[in-house]
């Protein structure tokens, strides 16, 4: 982005701040997509918004389950791009999503999917990834490390069931 010319600006939940991006060339702006007022002017001049924002894990006791980030969040996150003009919308959503017979992640994925593609941007994509990689919050580990240390390491060996061959 910064090649072609564009400012990048990151919103970041206020207590994230210390771990955020520093560099001058990309702006910060603060706040929440489970609270949508704190989303006002966060879109303000910029052309696009990539939305990255997911849960693997739910903690109902502090307000955080999959309905309230992946669904509402994405709507917040639409309503507040589509009230600052924009018509360019990149959502990252998750390999499996799907309406039914998942789990309620996948379900919610789906959900806020089609959230994006009913909210009429004229340019608009969904991207499923199948890993992420990253740097952890502390104490925590992103996604590939946690799935490592619960199902890999555990075993010695791995079975390969098949021939180890199949079509992606």
């Amino acid at each position: 982005m910064l090649d072609q010319g564009h400012t990048p600006r990151c919103l970041i939940r206020g207590r994230a701040r210390d771990l955020a991006v520093q560099d001058d060339a990309i702006e910060i702006a603060t706040g929440d997509v489970t609270r949508p007022a704190s989303l006002d002017g966060a879109f303000a001049d910029c052309d696009a918004v990539v939305h990255l924002v997911g849960i693997i894990d739910e903690r109902p006791a502090h307000g955080v389950t999959f309905d309230r980030i992946h669904v509402d969040g994405t709507q917040h996150v639409v309503d507040a791009a589509r009230n600052a003009g924009i018509d360019c919308f990149i959502h990252m959503s998750a390999n499996g999503a799907r309406p039914d017979d998942g789990t309620a992640y996948q379900r919610t994925k789906w959900t806020a999917e089609q959230r994006v593609s009913d909210a009429g941007f004229d340019h608009w994509a969904i991207f499923r990834p199948s890993l992420l990689f990253g740097t952890p919050d502390p104490g925590r580990p992103e996604f590939a490390s946690q799935l490592l240390n619960d199902l890999v390491r555990p075993f010695p060996l791995l079975p390969v069931f098949g021939d180890g061959r199949y079509e992606m």
